[in-house]
């Protein structure tokens, strides 16, 4: 494996490492305005159980 694609694969996993803590950062202040867990769950494609833990 080259450098170059070595650094093209860390750089997507912090990619989408960043864009999951985003989603979960997204539905906990949605919870905490008082949103549905199963209307939260539906638009971040987070599972309701995963909501209801943060």
């Amino acid at each position: 494996m080259t450098i170059e694609e070595e650094l093209k694969i860390r750089w997507s996993y912090g990619y989408d490492e960043g864009a999951a803590h985003e989603k979960r950062e997204i539905a906990k202040n949605l919870k905490q305005a008082g949103i549905p867990i199963e209307v939260i769950a539906e638009n971040t494609g987070l599972s309701c159980e995963e909501v209801e833990r943060l």
